[in-house]
């Protein structure tokens, strides 16, 4: 990305102008002057960041919004189905539209996997022990054993070797029901 007026300011430890010094401005001259050319003749206009022009050459939803024109405003704004521009999280929930007995073995799954993350001497980012996805898998599968749970999409057999036991416990206890007293397995 060039910026509209930018300038760039070199410096040396003789204070001289250097003869590579020299060559780069040389060079970075012939590329302004191409570009320039290039411009002239396209009818490109530079403009700073923030300043996207919409089909009917007006400013970009963000700026309208009085967003500030960031770059992380606009890419955004300009995504298929697009961002919401007040700042909320279009992603929806962790889980989706998980419900029910699903959505419970959603949670413990997430809280399982955070308790992972912090765990230990080398703290990892949770979505690298599972992402939302496989969890979202899991919690519908059901899966019993580990040829089940290697059938879910993001479960490999290298997650499946090291966190398998621990899923399949989980789903396991998810179906376990005290009533009375008594357990019970829910099919």
């Amino acid at each position: 990305m060039r910026t509209v007026a930018g300038a760039a300011l070199l410096y040396s430890d003789s204070g001289r102008t250097s003869e590579a010094m020299e060559q780069a401005i040389a060079e970075t001259e012939r590329r302004r002057a191409k570009q320039l050319a290039f411009n002239a003749e396209h009818g490109v206009a530079p403009r700073p960041a923030g300043t996207l022009l919409g089909a009917a050459g007006t400013k970009s939803r963000s700026l309208e919004r009085g967003g500030g024109g960031s770059i992380f405003e606009m890419l955004r704004s300009d995504k298929p189905g697009g961002g919401s521009g007040d700042g909320a999280d279009d992603r929806g929930p962790p889980g989706g539209e998980l419900e029910g007995d699903d959505r419970a073995v959603y949670d413990e799954l997430r809280a399982w996997r955070g308790q992972v993350a912090r765990a230990g001497t080398r703290r990892r980012r949770p979505f690298m022990i599972l992402t939302e996805a496989a969890m979202q898998g899991i919690a519908l599968a059901r899966p019993s054993d580990m040829g089940d749970l290697l059938e879910v999409k993001g479960i490999g057999p290298k997650k499946a070797e090291q966190y398998g036991e621990a899923i399949l416990q989980i789903v396991q206890d998810s179906k376990q029901v005290t009533l009375n007293g008594q357990e019970f397995e829910l099919a």
